[in-house]
């Protein structure tokens, strides 16, 4: 074959394969990176540079730079091992690697043989050869490439046989000058088929051109079917994501909305269904809610553990699933508390008899490790006929009738009323007045003298606590005393009233008035405080003088150590202790021995009645004779009539305190009461 027919063969085949890679290149132009389009690109990529190849061939530029012209036939194949592979992701990543093997791996040859030959066999044995096969089966085996998994047509049939054949013309080269290879010459093809091997490669060049182009066509259908079956598999992910979001979501909620120990409702739950419920209208005719509480279920948890107070609590959640309608919602709102509840088809009577029921139910023993376990329910009911009702409101009037229930103590079932929320908006202003009296300081003490029984001399002055309320004036602890205990803020009071009564004590002492004591009550949270001693060590000076009243009731019978110890420690302070009300409590005299007072006080529900009453005058005498034997003063209150302060000093009283004296007065009004003397003239007309 002639040079110069050689030549126009390259050219053509050049020009096939580059046009077949130029109509690859652009037919994907505007497209995007689907893995079909990035495989007609890799075509395209193979074409292009192929087609340059063969082009430098025929213009001799091989012969003058064999090592890079063969380079480049050989990394023009590169791309079509990738299309190769480029089938998913993982394969494509393994194409890739692949590539970068063998592209090492001729650099690698390129450095160690300097012979044309030698190289050409390389790439054409290690390149070219497994590069067309493996993209001519593609074309043939791949099915993304077929529509609807169908037969390959015509077009890909064409593409796949045209680089199968394409492939094995490789087979074909020039003498390597190395002894048996390769298997097949170009002389040797030339003798035995009479047609040069060049020429078969043109024509297959031209062939795949055509198929390239017949493709396009079913390229573009094929990719818009991908297209579309990637989104349709996108939806289903999606889809299926959604699902499993949906599913955590209810999972999330459910723990969100449900008690995980005993699977009821928590209160966010109990809200939710409230809400829901009310716009529903599901209780049209009305709806009563029941907030059970189990009384002293702390015993249970303190007693027999944990363990077995969550199975008593599951004993009765189970309880009231089991004795309730079957469309009555029961939750547990708290640790040991549950609500049921249920439409309101049923009278006010039918209601309580509902409670009283489930308290005889959930009073029953249950038997946890061998032992009987039982604990009473306290209940509060709140209804609403009116279908329009609030959520919040009818929580909390739940709430305010259960704690009603608790206050009249427990076991029983109490009905919310306006009367109790009243009740309770009263006194939740009042504890606000309160706390605010605290900040403002308009706790302040008046002051009741006390006088010697016998001679009528000052014995000494208590500290009375009083307020100075906004709206009512001035009001007596009997007004606010309660509620400033269960409030904890007693013991503020009291540290007030004996900071105002001290500095009140400590000026008439400058002005030269002579008191022998300052008498302050103290309550027992107070006295248990462990800042009381420090507070008392900063008054500056007349410690000796002042004196502690404590309520018998409280303090005698009291087993606390800090009540004991700071007792102590004010006795050597040279602070007088003195009990309070003494007759009304529960003290033993064993108690009293103990605490060795410096003065007893008698109530004055005792003093009352020993005008009248001739046992009652023995009563108030046993008392002083107990105080008498133990070395102990005593004081009476209540002294209204100058009968009852000579009747008291005939029994052997020491002090004696009363309106009949002397009334609680301010500080300003004290130092003028002493200098008239009234009380005096009053025992003199009187005898």
């Amino acid at each position: 074959m002639s040079a110069t027919s050689q030549q126009v063969l390259f050219g053509i085949y050049g020009l096939a394969f580059f046009t077949f890679g130029l109509v690859m290149a652009v037919r994907t132009v505007g497209h995007k990176g689907s893995m079909l389009v990035n495989r007609m690109r890799l075509l395209a990529v193979f074409g292009l540079l192929h087609g340059v190849f063969e082009w430098l061939v025929m213009y001799g530029v091989s012969a003058t730079y064999p090592k890079s012209i063969i380079t480049l036939a050989v990394f023009s194949f590169l791309p079509l091992i990738l299309f190769a592979f480029w089938e998913s992701k993982g394969l494509a990543v393994i194409g890739s690697i692949l590539c970068a093997v063998l592209a090492a791996f001729w650099l690698f040859a390129a450095s160690l043989f300097d012979s044309p030959a030698i190289l050409e066999f390389i790439g054409r044995y290690c390149f070219g050869v497994p590069a067309a096969l493996a993209a001519g089966t593609t074309f043939l085996a791949d099915k993304s490439f077929r529509h609807r998994n169908g037969p390959p047509s015509g077009a890909l049939i064409l593409a796949g046989g045209c680089f199968l054949v394409y492939g094995a013309s490789q087979l074909v080269s020039s003498p390597v000058g190395v002894i048996g290879l390769p298997l097949i010459e170009t002389d040797t093809f030339m003798a035995f088929t009479g047609v040069p091997v060049f020429a078969i490669r043109t024509i297959i060049a031209v062939l795949l051109s055509l198929a390239g182009v017949m493709l396009m066509s079913e390229f573009e259908t094929i990719n818009q079917r991908n297209l579309e079956s990637e989104l349709e598999n996108a939806k289903t992910v999606a889809e299926n994501r959604n699902e499993a979001l949906l599913e955590a979501l209810a999972r999330n909620e459910h723990l969100a909305t449900h008690d995980h120990l005993t699977g009821l409702a928590n209160r966010r739950g109990v809200e939710r269904f409230l809400e829901t419920a009310h716009e529903d209208g599901i209780y049209e005719n009305g709806i009563a809610v029941l907030h059970i509480d189990l009384d002293d279920f702390k015993q249970i948890n303190d007693t027999l553990g944990h363990a077995s107070g969550d199975s008593f609590l599951r004993h009765i959640a189970d309880t009231l699933k089991a004795n309730t309608r079957p469309d009555d919602f029961v939750g547990r709102i708290g640790g040991d508390e549950f609500l049921v509840i249920g439409r309101l088809d049923r009278k006010d009577t039918d209601i309580r008899e509902l409670g009283q029921e489930l308290i005889k139910i959930l009073r029953e023993p249950l038997m946890i490790e061998g032992r009987p376990c039982r604990c009473n329910v306290s209940i509060g009911i709140a209804f609403e006929r009116n279908p329009d009702f609030d959520v919040d409101h009818m929580l909390l009037h739940a709430d305010t009738a259960l704690y009603r229930s608790k206050r009249n103590g427990k076991n029983r079932i109490e009905f919310f009323s306006k009367e109790i929320q009243n009740q309770i908006i009263k006194k939740k202003q009042l504890a606000d007045e309160i706390f605010v009296g605290l900040e403002e300081s308009t706790f302040f003490p008046v002051y009741q003298l006390q006088f010697c029984a016998k001679s009528l001399n000052v014995a000494g002055v208590e500290a009375l606590a009083r307020w100075q309320h906004p709206i009512y004036g001035i009001v007596s602890p009997a007004h606010f005393l309660k509620l400033a205990e269960e409030i904890h803020v007693i013991a503020q009071i009291d540290h007030q009233i004996l900071l105002k009564a001290h500095h009140d004590f400590a000026s008439w002492i400058d002005d030269g008035v002579s008191i022998p004591r300052l008498a302050v009550n103290i309550s027992a949270n107070r006295l248990r405080n462990n800042s009381l001693i420090d507070a008392i060590s900063d008054l500056c000076g007349h410690s000796e003088r002042l004196s502690f009243e404590l309520l018998e009731s409280i303090f005698l019978d009291d087993p606390d150590e800090r009540i004991s110890n700071n007792i102590r420690r004010l006795r050597e302070m040279g602070i007088e202790i003195e009990v309070d009300d003494f007759g009304t409590g529960h003290a033993s005299i064993i108690a009293l021995m103990k605490l060795s007072p410096t003065r007893l006080k008698i109530d004055q529900a005792l003093v009352g009645p020993i005008t009248q009453s001739k046992s009652q005058r023995s009563l108030v005498k046993s008392i002083i004779d107990i105080g008498t034997a133990q070395g102990i003063s005593v004081t009476a209150e209540g002294v209204e009539t100058m009968e009852h302060a000579k009747i008291l000093t005939d029994l052997g009283c020491d002090v004696l305190q009363g309106f009949a004296l002397a009334r609680p007065m301010p500080a300003d009004d004290l130092l003028a009461f002493l200098s008239a003397g009234s009380w005096r003239d009053r025992a003199q007309q009187s005898a």
